[in-house]
């Protein structure tokens, strides 16, 4: 008989897209088939967003490079948002393919397109499942009390997958809150005055003029007070002219209610250092932060009179797949940042608070032996769900591990339920908002608590339960614990035997130094500010590099220096070669030389003096550095303004043709983790740029006469 093979054309092919492993706390819930949902299809909906791919990017960073740098004949010749949209426009026959892929959804799908390239798109849950052969799982994190829905691995047409730059919304996670450090010493107070004073601010008179904008942009829930603001202001910048303690605008979700901690600290001194200067506030609650970036970049490019100058206090020191960043995900952010270059905006951020990012190698337990049990000195049993769970419990003292169980991921976390309309009655162990009656399941597994009652978003875990009333609209249930197994942990193997059903290992250390300086500061086409202290916590002292927390720094693995961060090569060099490569210096195999180096400067960053919430708290981080550093440029570009010169855009190029406007610091190392003290490898401060202050503190007089020699 003859036989026919059939041979699908490329772009009729499926394209798996794969789900980052969770990670660092967070863990899965319950789970279907793919095709299905388990969650009530009458109120659960899915949203996400279709990039579709743009064109000519290497001609936007060629423009961007071009119109930033003060030697070109077109510095300050920036594009407006219609010539990028232009310059960047998808091909229609993209934008025809990612449409038509949308209308197989039906009629129950809701497309919001955007600026002919972004497709957000809202779907029952159970419909997208069965379009994207996937499933909805809540994901939960015991450490960081957060919780949210992600997709698993998902289906898409591979000539949807071409006409994308990337899909955004089912992978991601949001950033872990950031947790306030006690600080290991008593640091100067710092407040606008002193910093004015350090930095030799004088020179520049604001004139409320509505061309000059500046903006924080908050990506973690955090929101800010308007009465601490003023309250901060009465105490600190007394003598600011009338409305300078007024947020000018709120940009996305509703950033004016209680005084969190990073808000406060942005907009007080992003305010206080630039007294009159139009501020805005920007928030995007945390939903994914690749996601929210995107969100926040294209509302930029949007934006007719954007800010001239935004600070960020957010970014990742870690694998970007920790948060379900994709490689895409990073690439069409970093693509904004290069249009907003281009447009002549300048954007700002702290370079990270956990020094050079170094992280100890993880074990490694691929080998293992099945149906066996150690012997030896027992050093700890404990409970496990996985045997990659067992595996990461043994740490540096530990010789080998026995687990009641196989090389397996765990199973499905599962609660028995109690009837219907019943809450629990005990002693309280932990009391969280969730989205759903799963996710509550999930951390009391978590949680190792005895029982759980979800009502209106409020999931409460016990520690025991002692009894049990009716109330409407409650579930409860108890873990079953049918996921945990015992993990013994044997500080001395001294043999085995076999017994079925038990994996053993003797995990071996990677050996790989990993270092991660902080995404998106790493980005070429932002100023990444590291931060310092004053010497002997003396105010009007030369600074230091910071040790209450490590300055962030380091070499990216992402960007390198050519083709657009050339303008660092030449000093990066140098302090590749004038460094001493002793400890804590890393190995030279653990970064790349030649990558995206930052900080690329300094500013003080401990012993900020913040209003929250009616009280005044010391804050430190380079979260403090960051929107320091941009009310300096605000008054650079409100001097040029007034002038009728253009704004300095995308600074870099300036920045390090003037290495002279800048204090150099030469003490201390980001050898530092963030609250863990000193930490195996990192980056020393020495003469010249380095990779834990970079160029080094302000000098603003300089600063402004050399801003103010430009056309």
């Amino acid at each position: 008989m003859l036989l026919k093979t059939l041979t699908l054309l490329p772009s009729l092919l499926p394209h798996v897209e794969l789900a980052p492993e969770l990670c660092c706390g967070w863990t899965a819930g319950t789970s279907g088939t793919p095709g299905t949902s388990e969650l009530d299809t009458t109120v659960s909906t899915t949203t996400f967003t279709v990039h579709a791919k743009e064109r000519n990017g290497d001609r936007v960073q060629a423009i961007a490079l071009d119109v930033s740098d003060p030697s070109s004949t077109n510095y300050g010749n920036y594009l407006s948002s219609d010539t990028l949209d232009a310059l960047t426009a998808p091909a229609l026959e993209d934008v025809a393919t990612i449409r038509d892929w949308l209308s197989t959804f039906g009629d129950d799908v809701d497309v919001d397109f955007t600026r002919g390239r972004t497709f957000r798109v809202t779907v029952p849950t159970t419909k997208a499942s069965q379009i994207l052969l996937t499933t909805f799982t809540p994901v939960a994190n015991a450490n960081t009390l957060q919780s949210t829905m992600r997709a698993g691995d998902y289906t898409i047409p591979q000539a949807v997958k071409d006409a994308t730059d990337t899909i955004m919304g089912l992978h991601g996670l949001p950033l872990p809150p950031k947790l306030l450090q006690a600080p290991p010493s008593s640091p100067a107070n710092v407040t606008p005055a002193v910093i004015l004073s350090q930095y030799k601010v004088d020179g520049v008179t604001p004139s409320s003029s509505s061309s000059n904008i500046q903006a924080v942009a908050e990506f973690q829930g955090q929101t800010m007070s308007s009465k601490d603001l003023a309250d901060f202001f009465k105490q600190y910048v007394p003598n600011a002219p009338s409305g300078s303690d007024t947020v000018s605008k709120f940009v996305g979700d509703n950033g004016d209610k209680t005084g969190e901690t990073e808000a406060s600290l942005d907009i007080q001194y992003i305010m206080g250092v630039a007294p009159g200067i139009a501020t805005e506030f920007w928030l995007y609650d945390p939903n994914d932060f690749c996601g929210d970036l995107k969100n926040w970049t294209s509302t930029l490019l949007e934006a007719e009179d954007p800010p001239l100058v935004t600070s960020v206090s957010y970014g990742w020191q870690g694998n970007l797949s920790q948060i379900g960043c994709k490689e895409t995900d990073m690439k069409a952010v970093d693509a904004d940042f290069a249009k907003l270059a281009a447009k002549g905006l300048s954007i700002i951020f702290a370079s990270g608070d956990s020094g050079s990012g170094y992280q100890a190698s993880q074990p490694s337990c691929l080998k293992h032996d099945d149906n066996t049990e150690f012997t030896g000195v027992v050093r700890d049993i404990i409970s496990a769900r996985s045997y990659s769970e067992c595996c990461l419990e043994i740490g540096p003292n530990g010789e080998g591990f026995t687990f009641d169980g196989t090389d397996a991921p765990p199973a499905p976390q599962k609660c028995t339920p109690a009837p219907a309309n019943t809450a629990y009655e005990g002693t309280e162990l932990q009391t969280l908002k969730v989205q759903a009656a799963d996710v509550c399941c999930l951390l009391s597994n978590d949680f190792r608590g005895k029982g759980y009652t979800y009502v209106n978003g409020s999931c409460t875990i016990f520690k025991d339960v002692t009894g049990k009333k009716t109330k409407a609209g409650a579930t409860s249930g108890v873990p079953d614990g049918s996921d945990n197994n015992n993990c013994t942990i044997f500080s001395k193997v001294t043999g085995k035997k076999t017994v079925t059903g038990k994996t053993s290992s003797k995990p071996a250390s990677s050996g790989a130094v990993e270092l991660y300086p902080s995404w998106p500061a790493s980005s070429p086409w932002v100023t990444a500010v590291g931060a310092t202290r004053f010497v002997g916590n003396v105010v009007g002292a030369v600074e230091m590099a910071t040790d209450q927390f490590g300055s962030g720094g380091g070499f990216s693995k992402q960007f390198n220096q050519a083709p657009n961060a050339k303008w660092q090569s030449e000093d990066v060099a140098n302090y590749l070669n004038v460094v001493p490569k002793g400890a804590p210096f890393p190995p030279t195999t653990s970064f790349p030389a030649l990558g995206r180096a930052t900080p690329d400067v300094c500013a003080l960053g401990e012993g900020f003096q913040v209003v929250q919430n009616g009280h005044v708290i010391a804050v430190g981080g380079t979260s403090a550095s960051a929107p320091t550093f941009a009310g300096l440029i605000s008054l650079l570009n409100e001097a040029r303004l007034q002038a009728g010169k253009k704004p300095l855009g995308f600074l870099n190029k300036f920045l390090y043709q003037n290495m002279d406007a800048f204090t150099d610091v030469t003490m201390g190392t980001n050898a530092i983790g963030r609250g863990t003290g000193p930490i195996k490898y990192g980056f020393n401060a020495t003469k010249g740029w380095d990779p834990a202050t970079g160029m080094g503190s302000p000098n603003f007089k300089k600063l402004l006469a050399a801003a103010m020699a430009l056309k």
